[in-house]
């Protein structure tokens, strides 16, 4: 964090406020890796039963990325 730029008003950060973000932001961080590793695995196991191919996980994802994007409006 750069200490020479300050917040509108002119005043410095609570240094126990940065140090909050800090650790709100290492949590946020742990709690995407956690998710990213549980999908990994559960995928592997749906694939390894033969439950669901790597074809039809790649449409789902294109489908639901599609259904899920933002529409883009030309007007």
């Amino acid at each position: 964090m750069n200490s020479n730029r300050r917040p509108k008003g002119g005043k410095n950060p609570d240094p126990g406020q940065e140090v909050n973000w800090g650790a709100q932001l290492a949590d946020l961080k742990e709690s995407g890796y956690q998710t990213d590793l549980l999908l990994t695995a559960l995928v592997q196991v749906l694939i390894d039963k033969k439950i669901l191919s790597g074809g039809e996980l790649e449409e789902m994802m294109k489908e639901l990325d599609r259904s899920l994007s933002p529409v883009e409006w030309n007007g």
